[in-house]
């Protein structure tokens, strides 16, 4: 029980916190340009921890760990083929997005191919990210029921709801804060976790 309402405890200052940088952020978003660039040129660090956290989730890390604990390093081959495609975008594609001043792919496409190419590509891309964000609320929902002993369904609305609350409250420029603070908090979770699996499972060989 002590360790459901440290967890429990953790877990609402966290949200606290992300809440609190998205309203600070908020006064960034007042027209629709800075709402969807974050309003100024952010430093190539701090784009690289938002691509990473962005898929190097819940479902990236406790998952594939699980996945690969069951079936194999195969498990890992879509973490592999993404590092690949970001190094190819980074040194093919990001400057020549960069020049055309758009900020979605769409709107990029459309240079190009016209407005109903554009309509096609959102069109195509909601439902995309949708099967993505689905799958990152249910794993995150998961793993938040998992700590708290809540039920899985309302855990899975409960971070749908807080996610889409902060990212429409301060826009990119809250996405891009509050990913790195989640960047981190992931990365240190995965080390704890670790160093306690492997001192676990040392203490059992003895």
């Amino acid at each position: 029980m002590e360790a459901n309402w440290t967890a429990m405890s953790l877990a609402v200052v966290y949200i606290l916190a992300m809440g609190v940088v998205s309203y600070a952020a908020r006064r960034f978003s007042n027209t629709a340009h800075n709402f969807t660039s974050g309003g100024t040129t952010y430093p190539a660090i701090l784009v690289g921890f938002l691509l990473m956290s962005e898929f190097i989730g819940t479902t990236a890390s406790v998952g594939t760990a699980q996945a690969s604990y069951k079936w194999g390093i195969s498990a890992a081959w879509n973490l592999v083929a993404l590092g690949i495609g970001f190094v190819l975008y980074a040194f093919l594609f990001a400057r020549k997005f960069k020049d055309l001043g758009e900020n979605t792919i769409s709107g990029a496409l459309a240079r190009t191919y016209g407005a109903p190419t554009k309509i096609a590509t959102s069109i195509i891309m909601i439902f995309a990210l949708q099967i993505v964000a689905v799958s990152v609320y249910a794993s995150g929902g998961a793993v938040l029921a998992g700590l708290l002993k809540i039920d899985r369904s309302l855990a899975i609305v409960f971070t749908g709801l807080f996610a889409a609350l902060y990212v429409g409250m301060g826009g990119m420029r809250s996405v891009i804060y509050t990913n790195v603070m989640h960047a981190i908090v992931k990365y240190i979770g995965i080390l704890v976790a670790t160093a306690f699996a492997l001192t676990r499972s040392a203490a059992g060989r003895n």
